[in-house]
């Protein structure tokens, strides 16, 4: 088998760039294993372990074999002697944070039984920061809810929802350890890449005995900034509107086009007139929010966590939520 690397994600921990300037074929390492090589990103052969061809969510039951091994080979087939690491790359292989990971340990078994001797690598953020940036991911997306009720969403018995228990990692952290072996995991965390990306990619050379030449990588590129905290949290009511297809809020498909064109005018209209100190103030208000939510729920996880990996997470402020 050939050598892959199968990057889980997590959701808002650098991803984008990622798969846009480090797993890319231009990369003296990386083959990334989607179907084109005229454009970054998912990769199309992680789709395969989480749906089938109509986009249907996999059986549990469903390793999805034989579509994955002709998915696997049709790409094969365009990279011929090609002698690097061929990366998988989908922060959805780790679950669904709106969806409390609910098959990320089914996921799992799939890389296994597909990729038995592939190398995991997993990059973790810390949780009020990470869940902060989930949150207004969701609201991008069409959530509506307020963030208390985002927070405190309880499982009613039928569709899973937001659930802190998502992100207590160790328990990710030890099944893919245990399902993979020690040596074949690497976690690392997201405030090393944002930090020092050279650092982070000489970790991940070492991991995989490569050398990756870091010269042409774009270090200061940015991706999914969000700057319009105030509006998309304020305003959220209006996804009703712009988003109405949308599972993650309970509007009806609204198809009335020209509620939907005012709408989107009106989020484009305040965004541009919005003060910048309402962003600032609205993010760290909600920030305070998730940190009050959070005291007592991760820090048992995040000891645990930092006893299995192979950097002291303490460092990056993972071992206690402080409340303010």
């Amino acid at each position: 088998m050939e050598k892959v690397l199968i990057h889980i994600g997590l959701h808002k921990t650098g991803t984008t760039w990622l798969q846009n300037e480090l797993f890319i074929p231009e990369s003296n390492v990386f083959e990334p294993l989607y179907q084109s090589n005229t454009s970054n990103g998912h990769s199309t052969l992680a789709e395969n372990f989480v749906f089938d061809n109509d986009m249907n969510l996999l059986s549990p039951y469903d390793y999805n074999t034989e579509i994955i091994e002709k998915a696997f080979q049709s790409i094969l087939k365009k990279k011929d002697n090609i002698n690097k690491t061929f990366v998988m790359s989908h922060e959805r292989l780790s679950g669904h944070p709106t969806s409390s990971g609910f098959d990320s340990a089914i996921i799992a078994n799939r890389i296994k039984n597909t990729f038995p001797s592939g190398k995991i690598l997993v990059v973790l953020r810390e949780q009020v920061s990470c869940i902060l940036s989930n949150y207004f991911q969701y609201l991008k997306e069409g959530g509506t809810l307020g963030l208390k009720n985002f927070l405190n969403t309880k499982y009613d018995g039928r569709k899973p929802g937001f659930c802190s228990n998502y992100f207590k990692y160790h328990y990710l952290i030890s099944y893919y350890q245990k399902t993979f072996g020690e040596n074949n995991v690497l976690v690392l965390p997201y405030e090393l890449l944002s930090t020092n990306k050279a650092k982070f990619i000489d970790i991940l050379s070492g991991f995989l005995d490569e050398k990756i030449i870091s010269e042409t990588i774009k270090f200061n590129k940015k991706y999914n900034v969000n700057k319009n905290y105030y509006v998309e949290y304020k305003f959220r009511f209006l996804n009703n509107y712009i988003k109405s297809s949308s599972s993650l809020n309970n509007s009806t498909k609204l198809k009335i086009y020209r509620l939907k064109r005012i709408a989107k005018k009106t989020k484009l209209i305040l965004n541009y007139i919005t003060p910048a100190r309402f962003n600032v103030t609205t993010k760290r208000k909600l920030e305070k929010e998730i940190q009050k939510w959070s005291v007592g729920r991760f820090e048992e996880s995040n000891k645990i966590s930092n006893t299995l990996v192979n950097i002291d997470l303490e460092e990056f402020g993972y071992l206690t939520v402080k409340k303010k």
